[in-house]
Parts: structure tokens; C-alpha cells; sequence
């Protein structure tokens, strides 16, 4: 009657089958009363994943002979990829070492937990996000240390021409959002509607940078961006300019994009 780990269940032998859920980190997880909901409080270094119901039983319950259950863990977060260059050292020099980068997020993930149903699992009806903290996430390394990026000693951005692309610095696991085309306001103008915000502080200038995610120069992403990986250009330039170019993936290539703000 209880829950069980996978690997001490133990199947009736009448054939009855046993219902199984996977939760993804495996501790940290608190439920409410009644066990149908499995919430987790994320930092934005881990990745966060559940695999909706499926069942086990014996396959012949006379032999003891049982199928093997497989969870299907789904990604319940967005990736977001860093990658930072400045146009030149005295762009480099003018902006100064960066101090803080952080993106607005929730941090509190709730799974609907249902044994019962046999229909399918739709995120939609299934899995909110609400926040505990702040609203604002750090960035991490991706040295493989995943400290907060940047180190309290700041970074000092890589610049043409001593590089040639913009360098993967930090990476940061954030609530998903429904993303839009433009949005239309009173009087019908048709206006950006930014999916996330960055707010950057170096050691000369602070900026607020909104990120509308574009799945190619000319279209804008729609749709949850819950599973998918976007890997952010930030280039900078001289005045309070960042030049954002994107690229979308579903965990692999998806498609790219580029805005200018």
C-alpha cells in the first residue's frame, strides 16, 4: 500500500498491475497530504524531471516471469547556454569586468501525481511553477565546477580579434514560458513580448536586457520552451549595446535566431 523504490517492488501474484512514477533529482521532492502532488524548489544548476505513470505487473504470474517497466522521464525545465564576447578591447575596457548576471525565473516546480488515470500525461493540465525566492536566478560555470558565474573576482570578457566567436561561459536550468509572437496593444501597435530578462552589471554599467526568443532570423519561437535549450550570444558593444543572436534547440539542434536590442 505504501510507495516503494523500483527495485524492492514486489507484483501480486493474481496480475494485478503496480503503477510507477520517476522523479528526477531522487531527493529534495516534499508531497502534500493526500500524495497526488510532488512539488521541488530548483536552484537553476540541476536538471528537474518526472516520468508520468506507467505500469508493471507479471507478465505470468504462475513462473513469476514480469514485464520490465520503462519511466519515460520528461524535462521540466529550459536550458539556457551563455556565450559572451565584447567587439573589441577598448569595448572590453569600456564595459569592464562583468560583476552579476542573473535571469528572471520561477524556482518551484508542482507535479499532479494521478495513479489512477489511464489517460495520457499532458504537461498543461499536470505541472505549475510558482516562486519561493526572489524571482531571479544566478548564472553557473560550465567548467564543470557549476559555481555561480561570475566568480566574486568578476570575468573579463574575451574580444575580437583574439577570439572569433563568442565564448561559452555559463549555462543556467530556468522555469519554462508559453512564448509569443508580438503582442498587440490598445490601438493595435504590435510590440515585442520578451520571454526572459537579463539583468547584467559590470564594473562600469548596469543593463536590463529582455530576450524574445526568435527560432530563425525572420520568425519568432512560440510555444513552451519547457525541454528546450537556447544558447544566448550576448555580444558587446560600445554605449549600453548587447547584440543578442540565439540558438534553440529540443536538447539538440532546433533551429537559430537573431535580435538586436
Amino acid at each position: 500500500g505504501e510507495p516503494q523504490l523500483l527495485n524492492q517492488a514486489v507484483y501480486p501474484k493474481s496480475g494485478t498491475p503496480v503503477y510507477f512514477i520517476g522523479l528526477h533529482p531522487q531527493t529534495g521532492w516534499d508531497n502534500n497530504n493526500d500524495g497526488k502532488s510532488a512539488n521541488y524548489t530548483f536552484s537553476g544548476a540541476q536538471d528537474v524531471m518526472f516520468a508520468p505513470r506507467i505500469e508493471g505487473k507479471y507478465a505470468d504470474p504462475t513462473n513469476l516471469v514480469f514485464d520490465v517497466p520503462v519511466l519515460n522521464f520528461k524535462h521540466l525545465l529550459t536550458w539556457l547556454k551563455i556565450k559572451i564576447v565584447a567587439e573589441d578591447a577598448t569595448t572590453r575596457d569600456a564595459w569592464g569586468k562583468i560583476i552579476s548576471i542573473k535571469v528572471n525565473s520561477h524556482d518551484r516546480v508542482s507535479v499532479v501525481i494521478d495513479y489512477t488515470s489511464a489517460e495520457g500525461f499532458v504537461y498543461a493540465d499536470h505541472v505549475e511553477y510558482s516562486t519561493v525566492g526572489d524571482g531571479w536566478f544566478p548564472l553557473y560555470s560550465n567548467d564543470g565546477t557549476d559555481a555561480v558565474f561570475p566568480p566574486t573576482s568578476g570575468y573579463d570578457m574575451e574580444y575580437y580579434p583574439n577570439v572569433t566567436a563568442p565564448q561559452e561561459v555559463a549555462y543556467v536550468l530556468c522555469s519554462p514560458v508559453d512564448a509569443v509572437d508580438k503582442m498587440v496593444i490598445a490601438g493595435g501597435e504590435e510590440v515585442d513580448s520578451p520571454e526572459y530578462t537579463l539583468q547584467i552589471e559590470t564594473e562600469r554599467r548596469s543593463v536590463t536586457l529582455p530576450i524574445d526568443l526568435m527560432k530563425n532570423a525572420t520568425q519568432y519561437f512560440e510555444g513552451s520552451t519547457r525541454g528546450k535549450c537556447f544558447t544566448l550570444n550576448l555580444t558587446f558593444r560600445m554605449g549600453n549595446t548587447i547584440v543578442v543572436s540565439a540558438d534553440v534547440e529540443d536538447w539538440t539542434l532546433g533551429g537559430m535566431g537573431i535580435v538586436e536590442l
